[in-house]
């Protein structure tokens, strides 16, 4: 029954707010095409239907969604969308490609070809397109030399944000929810066992380990994610 009402509740939306436009997935293309037969019936003139393509998200599995964090956000930081993006799956670089970017057919059929045999190549590609796209040329070349320095060649970066905390002793799980690194304390527990938290350059895999931070201890969570302590005992 809910699958037989969904529709008639969203094209009853159209004519509630006689829309005269719709920008979709084009998943719900049934759903807004209701909505024109619904305008149709009360005197409204039937709206126009754009839709957009459905692409996996970066993990090839379910499709792109907030809720799985298998997505790129617009609300991304420039270092977190080219992170994000060179997890994608090999075989979705020229999906994303033709999707996201402004690139050539031709440019990207090449990198298609490149990415047969350098996949880590091509998506640093994709990811420095869709950076550029919405942040610039210059930051987009500046994110891929962080990731380069940063992952490539192990170094640590030499921008670190820094945080000011309390000094002194805590928990390791109490420190990554400080820093806002996790939504929740299950999650920083998760990311601590897996060993994602290095704290000076010793791992952390305990969650309840105590941790004594000093002024300038660089925190490392996960692969992107760098802080330097400032603060006071």
């Amino acid at each position: 029954m809910h699958e037989m009402l969904y529709p008639l509740l969203q094209g009853y939306d159209s004519v509630a707010i006689q829309s005269d436009l719709t920008i979709i997935g084009s998943d719900q293309l049934f759903n807004e095409m209701l909505g024109r037969f619904y305008q149709e019936k009360f005197g409204q003139t039937p709206q126009v239907i754009i839709t957009t393509k459905i692409t996996p998200g970066i993990d090839g599995k379910e499709k792109q969604s907030k809720s799985l964090g298998n997505y790129v956000g617009l609300g991304h930081s420039p270092r977190d969308k080219f992170g994000r993006l060179m997890r994608l799956p090999d075989h979705l670089i020229g999906l994303y490609l033709r999707t996201y970017t402004n690139m050539p057919l031709s440019d990207v059929e090449a990198i298609e070809v490149r990415a047969a045999t350098d996949p880590f190549g091509a998506k640093k590609v994709l990811a420095r397109e869709i950076v550029k796209l919405y942040h610039g040329a210059d930051v987009a070349e500046r994110e891929q030399q962080w990731f380069e320095d940063t992952f490539s060649k192990g170094e640590t970066p030499d921008e670190i944000p820094e945080r000011t905390i309390t000094l002194g002793p805590r928990m390791a799980l109490d420190l990554v929810m400080e820093l806002d690194a996790a939504s929740t304390r299950s999650e920083a527990r998760r990311l601590i066992q897996q060993g994602a938290l290095t704290v000076s350059g010793n791992r952390v895999n305990e969650p309840h380990h105590a941790v004594d931070l000093e002024d300038g201890s660089i925190v490392k969570i996960g692969k992107r994610h760098w802080y330097r302590v400032r603060g006071t005992h």
